[in-house]
């Protein structure tokens, strides 16, 4: 399945209306109404929205295919939104309705749409047609989500005050769900989600919900309106972030059609169900969020080149260095993928963080260093964070090939590393540091020769104890660098944190323990020295294991 490169998400609020008094309220002005969009690749939508022109007190017609029709222009703000009291035949209002319909309707060809749309005879009914344009290269398939603030009202009155309507929906040219309360920047709003599904069925267009690049969907939204029943106290209830505004919020998505057999599985694979949680984030953030889908090598250096966030969709090779540029913020989604090493290529640094450029890696997936021993897998010189995934390379025999570089952490340079979770495996441990635990217990005296003694502290120090904890620790965590590098979770084989960066939290007394390092540095947050044990800081548990193949694991936890 080819997935070319860029999401656009842009949230916005589409519609907000301002609430005055004796139950009138308004709309107001939104300056950023057009930029309410979440695509995918080649895939690019717009959102537009529409309102009947009035001339003179009335709304103006014109004749289109020999009908007449209302004609439309872009959508304009600040005009007041009244209760729709209309008679019915024994000259009764209806409480929770806006009447009948209107003998003339809207062609939307005029707007480059398709059918023809129903208004209310109600003058107090707010038009708010809005269509999705497929403005890019490749067939698309598309949704709607439209969110009305309900405030402290119950779900089941919240009709009872604002209501919507649309022909097109009646018809099934969008497939309705309500997704339920959400709750979006703090305030409670009743989200239901549009499915494009296209007229063929009806005699139209659009077959099976695709939308052809350039062209336009059917409208989902019509009009919206205020029911004759809703009291100022209704009012007062809905308008749950007090701030005297009625609020509606409207968001369209699209992904490209091929490698899907339906919308529903197309934008649930490339956006999440339109659930509470997931449309609670799509509306909660505001702004330009570029995601770019990682199919190739090209496309990940690209982002680390420009900044933004990923989404691993293809397995990827790395090659040499790929650099995280200066003042470049990456927010890289493993999403379950792998990222090997091309054997061939590969430097002694595989990613570099440079000065002020941040890497946060996320996704459960694995990055692979293989058998590669002159490798690094991370030497940031900005900032990096783990959230999770597997970090690993094979066994090798020697230190010497497992330390030519490190398999995770910083180099030479300030940095900042945390370490949050993940499964981080060096492929490489020296058994000699085993006897640390028994020696740190007291049942067990560390060994040194008059030779061992002259070179405590010192970078060729031969003792085999200290010498075995130094090179577990830094083929795992090596900082070597000033900064901060804190362990706030994780698994390591080999190595325990606590130690310290190459194993300089351990005491200096009995017996000289901790071994020379460059750093000196702890892991753990909050972490001092002291020269006769190794204290582990509130709020930290580690729990040892082991590997199927007998080598140690310290799993960390920190719950302050």
């Amino acid at each position: 399945m080819k997935l070319n490169r860029k999401w656009l998400l842009v949230i916005a609020l589409v519609m907000s209306l301002a609430m005055a008094t004796a139950g009138t309220l308004a709309y107001l002005t939104d300056s950023d109404a057009a930029a309410n969009v979440m695509t995918l690749g080649s895939v690019k939508i717009e959102q537009h929205e529409y309102e009947r022109v009035i001339e003179n007190g009335k709304y103006k017609t014109t004749t289109i295919n020999d009908k007449t029709s209302y004609v439309l222009k872009e959508f304009s703000q600040d005009k007041p939104l009244m209760p729709a009291t209309v008679l019915d035949d024994n000259g009764n209002p209806y409480n929770f309705g806006a009447g009948d319909y209107d003998t003339t309707r809207v062609k939307m060809s005029q707007v480059d749409s398709h059918g023809s749309m129903d208004v209310f005879e109600s003058k107090n009914a707010q038009d708010k047609f809005i269509t999705v344009e497929n403005t890019g290269r490749s067939d698309a398939y598309v949704r709607t989500l439209i969110a009305l603030e309900i405030g402290e009202l119950p779900v089941g009155s919240f009709d009872e005050v604002i209501r919507t309507s649309s022909f097109m929906t009646t018809q099934g040219v969008w497939k309705v769900t309500d997704v339920g309360v959400v709750k979006i920047k703090g305030n409670n709003y009743f989200v239901s989600e549009y499915v494009y599904n296209g007229a063929k069925h009806v005699g139209g267009v659009h077959e099976n919900g695709v939308l052809p690049a350039g062209d336009t969907t059917y409208p989902s939204l019509a009009q919206v309106y205020m029911t004759a029943a809703a009291t100022n106290e209704d009012c007062e209830k809905i308008d749950g972030n007090l701030n005297g505004k009625y609020d509606i919020l409207v968001l369209s998505q699209a992904v490209q059609v091929n490698g899907f057999d339906d919308a529903e599985t197309a934008l649930n694979a490339g956006f999440g169900d339109a659930n509470v949680e997931n449309v609670a984030k799509w509306f909660g953030d505001s702004g330009v969020v570029e995601i770019t889908l990682v199919e190739t090598l090209d496309d990940l250096k690209d982002v680390f080149a420009n900044g933004g966030k990923a989404t691993l969709v293809e397995d990827i090779k790395l090659e040499k260095i790929t650099p995280v540029e200066e003042g470049k913020e990456v927010y890289l989604d493993l999403n379950g993928k792998t990222i090997t090493v091309d054997q061939n290529t590969a430097s002694n640094t595989l990613i570099w963080v440079k000065d002020g450029a941040k890497l946060t890696i996320d996704g459960n997936g694995t990055i692979d260093l293989g058998d590669v021993s002159t490798m690094a897998i991370f030497c940031p010189y900005g900032e990096l964070v783990i959230e999770n995934g597997t970090f690993k390379r094979n066994k090798v025999t020697t230190v010497t090939d497992a330390t030519t570089g490190l398999f995770m952490g910083a180099k030479n340079s300030g940095c900042n590393v945390t370490i949050n979770g993940g499964y981080f495996d060096p492929g490489y441990y020296d058994a000699n540091a085993a006897d640390i635990e028994e020696i740190l217990a007291g049942t067990k005296v560390l060994t040194e020769t008059a030779d061992d003694i002259a070179k405590r502290g010192k970078y060729d120090d031969k003792n085999l104890v200290r010498t075995a904890v130094k090179d577990n620790v830094s083929v795992v965590l090596n900082h070597s660098g000033y900064g901060s590098f804190k362990v706030y979770g994780g698994t390591f084989v080999g190595a325990n944190p606590a130690w310290g960066d190459e194993g300089c939290m351990l005491p200096t007394t009995p017996n000289y323990l901790r071994p020379w390092s460059y750093y000196q540095g702890p892991l753990l947050a909050g972490q001092t020295f002291n020269e006769n044990g190794l204290v582990i800081p509130d709020g930290y548990t580690i729990t040892e294991g082991t590997t199927t193949d007998g080598r140690p694991t310290y799993t960390v936890t920190y719950s302050k």
